[in-house]
C-alpha cells in the first residue's frame, strides 16, 4: 500500500489539514481523492469524458492538472472548474457540507487541534554550557498562535534494481536498514506537489529524527545547477546524523559530514556521526566532550577543501582532535581521487571490493592517527 508520510507537525491551516489527512488515508492527491469518491468514477488525464454536471452524449470534457490542481475544463460551456467545484455542484452541497461529508467518508475531523508533546534533538541553536542535548518541549497547537514550519510529505515508491545498483556503489543494504532510505514517488511541501517520479530523475528520502525531520536528496541533478540537490524540512539542520545510533561505548569514532560517508563507515565497522554540513560545529560542541570519555580515539573526516581543511582545524584546535582527509594532489599530496570515503568506496568497485580497500585505508590511517596521540 502506498502512503503519504507525514514528515513534519500538522499544518496550522484547516483546509490544508482537511488535504494532508485524505492524502494520507487514500495516498492519492486530494483532488483526484475526492472527485473519484463523490463523482463515483475514476479520473483519467487528457481524455474527452461526458459531463458529469449535466446529460452529455457527446463527450466534451476533459480532467487535467494545472499547478498541480485537478480541473475539469467543458468545451461546450466554456466552464473551467476545480475539482472541489464539480464535487460542490454535481451534489448540491455547500463547503461545510462537503467537509462533514469528506469526515464521515475516511472518519476525518477536520478542524480538530490537538495537544502534543515532543522531544527534539539539539533544538538549541547556540550551543550553552552543560546543555542537555535532548531538550523537551511541551506545546499546545492552536492555529491562531502556533508559527508555520515546512511540512514535507512523501509517498514511497517500490525500491527498484536501479536503487539498489545505485546505493550499492556507496554502502550495504544491512547500512540501509540502520540508517533508513526510502524512494520518492512524490513529494509534497506545504500540500502542493513539488516532485513525481520520472525515470529521468529519482529522489531519495533520509527521514531522521523523533519529529519527522526528514532530507531530501536529487543525485542526478546538477550540482552547479539552479535546481537543488538536498532539501529539507524544518528542524532537521538541528539533527546529527547517526548520533542516535551509536554504541554507548567504542574504541574509534570518526566525525564526518554526511549521511553517506556515516553509513559508508558503518559497513566498515566504525561508528560514524555527521552535522548537516561541516560549519556546523555549535552542535558539535555540545557533543564532542561526551563523546570523548566514552571513545578512546576521536577523529575527524572532512572534505580537503577550503570549507572542510577550515572547520576539521577549527575541532583540532579545541578539542585535540587528530583529522585526515583524502587528499587530491595539491600542495605535494597524495591523489585519491575521490573526495570523501563513500567516493573512495565507489571508485575502487562499490560495497564488497571498493569496501574492503577502503577498510585497509582506513585501518592505516587509524594505526597512524593513534601512533600520533599515544
Amino acid at each position: 500500500m502506498e502512503l503519504y508520510f507525514n514528515l513534519n507537525e500538522a499544518s496550522h491551516n484547516n483546509f490544508q489539514d482537511l488535504k494532508i489527512k485524505v492524502e494520507q488515508k487514500t495516498g492519492k492527491d486530494f483532488d483526484r481523492a475526492i472527485a473519484e469518491e463523490f463523482l463515483g468514477t475514476s479520473i483519467v488525464i487528457g481524455m474527452r469524458i461526458s459531463s458529469p454536471l449535466r446529460e452529455d452524449n457527446n463527450p466534451s470534457c476533459k480532467w487535467y492538472y494545472w499547478h498541480n490542481h485537478l480541473r475539469l475544463k467543458d468545451f461546450t460551456s466554456g466552464d473551467n472548474l476545480s475539482a472541489i467545484d464539480v464535487v460542490l455542484k454535481k451534489r448540491g452541497w455547500d463547503f461545510k457540507t462537503f467537509a462533514e461529508k469528506v469526515k464521515a467518508t475516511w472518519g476525518i475531523n477536520p478542524w480538530e487541534r490537538t495537544v502534543t508533546t515532543r522531544t527534539v534533538e539539539f533544538a538549541q541553536r547556540k550551543p550553552k554550557k552543560h546543555a542537555n542535548i535532548q531538550v523537551s518541549i511541551t506545546e499546545q497547537k492552536n492555529a491562531g498562535r502556533s508559527k508555520a514550519r515546512v511540512k514535507i510529505y512523501f509517498r514511497k515508491d517500490t525500491w527498484s534494481m536501479d536503487d539498489e545498483v545505485f546505493w550499492r556503489n556507496f554502502n550495504s543494504p544491512l547500512s540501509r536498514e540502520k540508517f533508513p532510505v526510502f524512494a520518492a514517488k512524490e513529494i509534497l511541501i506545504k500540500g502542493r506537489r513539488k516532485y513525481a517520479f520520472t525515470p529521468e530523475s529519482r529522489c531519495y528520502v533520509y527521514p531522521t529524527g523523533e519529529q519527522g525531520e526528514c532530507k531530501l536528496y536529487f543525485p542526478y541533478r546538477d550540482p552547479k545547477g539552479k535546481r537543488p540537490r538536498f532539501m529539507s524540512s524544518s528542524g532537521y539542520a538541528d539533527i546529527i546524523e547517526g548520533y542516535a545510533q551509536l554504541p554507548p561505548k567504542g574504541k574509534f569514532l570518526v566525525i564526518t559530514k554526511s549521511r553517506k560517508d556515516v553509513q559508508a563507515f558503518y559497513d566498515l565497522k566504525i561508528p560514524a556521526i555527521a552535522p548537516q554540513g561541516e560549519s556546523q560545529y555549535h552542535l558539535l560542541c555540545e557533543v564532542i566532550p561526551d563523546l570523548q570519555r566514552r571513545f578512546d580515539f576521536v577523529a575527524v573526516m572532512y572534505d580537503f577543501d577550503r570549507t572542510g581543511v577550515k572547520w576539521a582545524n577549527f575541532l583540532r584546535r579545541k578539542f585535540d582532535l587528530p583529522v585526515f582527509f583524502l587528499t587530491d594532489g595539491r600542495f605535494g599530496t597524495r591523489d585519491y581521487r575521490a573526495k570523501d570515503i563513500s567516493d573512495y568506496i565507489r571508485l575502487h568497485g562499490g560495497y564488497g571490493a571498493g569496501t574492503k580497500k577502503a577498510m585497509r585505508l582506513v585501518e592505516t590511517a587509524k594505526e597512524s592517527l593513534i601512533g600520533q596521540l599515544i
